[in-house]
């Protein structure tokens, strides 16, 4: 698993501009909602 940059923001991959909303499925998959960069 690879996890995004820390106070880096940005739209490549591992890079989140706007993180606005995290949910964890029962299955335990980790989604996060990225605002400014349209995607999930």
């Amino acid at each position: 698993m690879k996890w995004g940059t820390t106070k880096k923001k940005g739209m490549w991959a591992g890079e989140m501009n706007y993180p606005t909303d995290v949910a964890v499925t029962k299955d335990n998959i980790l989604y996060v909602a990225d605002s400014y960069n349209d995607r999930i």
